[in-house]
């Protein structure tokens, strides 16, 4: 049975033969292939990597930015020493185009300043699958 190598977007699956086509004394077949549109897991997770903030989504490859579910925006308890911001998810979402891990960025602002200066900094770590 021919096969047809999958793409980002599709994976295929043989269907069968055309009619033919006639040359003189030569008949051709051609096969045929039923593209079928690939999904992609969409997981969030929080800045340490490992947890889930809203169960992994399947989408199909192409999926626009808008049709993603979000979950709701994350909260984090200040600690002596910090309070958290949520600054947005890393990578920036984007259209679908394969399994993608979503990671949680805060700000974290020092609860107490040196020299009347507030120090800034974005909280990143990667994303483990």
């Amino acid at each position: 049975m021919p096969t047809k190598a999958s793409t980002a977007q599709y994976s295929y699956s043989f269907t069968g033969w055309d009619t033919g086509t006639v040359a003189g004394t030569v008949t051709t077949y051609q096969s045929l292939f039923k593209g079928d549109v690939n999904k992609y897991k969409v997981t969030f997770v929080d800045d340490d990597g490992e947890t889930v903030l809203q169960e992994p989504t399947e989408y199909e490859y192409g999926t626009a930015v808008d049709k993603i579910e979000k979950p709701a925006e994350p909260t984090k308890a200040a600690t002596a020493q910090y309070t958290y911001t949520f600054a947005g998810w890393s990578p920036t979402l984007a259209e679908v185009t394969g399994d993608n891990g979503q990671v949680g960025l805060w700000f974290m602002l020092m609860a107490a300043s040196l020299l009347g200066l507030v120090v800034t900094a974005i909280r990143r770590r990667k994303f483990r699958r």
